[in-house]
């Protein structure tokens, strides 16, 4: 008989590439939680930062992204104003 995996349970996809080994930690208040997320996000390199925003993006957004899971190009339109004389004196 073939087995079915149709109550098969697998962790969900993460969109970012944690940069230390998974742990548990337990804070005594918000502040120091908050101190630590951003004493972790500053050990972190800009490359990487960026790498892990863009993940995050893809997976947010990805009904946006065009087959080659790119972003589609942004038309861009620049307009001149001119103001009348009497306005710019």
């Amino acid at each position: 008989m073939k087995e079915d995996n149709k109550n098969k349970v697998e962790e969900p996809a993460v969109a970012y590439q944690p940069t230390s080994k998974k742990t548990i930690t337990f804070f005594n208040n918000f502040e120091e939680m908050e101190e630590h997320g951003l004493k972790i996000m500053a050990l972190q390199s800009y490359e990487q930062r960026l790498t892990n925003l863009e993940l995050l993006r893809k997976q947010m957004f990805h009904q946006l992204l065009l087959p080659n899971k790119q972003y589609p190009s942004i038309k861009r339109v620049i307009t001149k104003t001119i103001l009348p004389y009497a306005l710019c004196q």
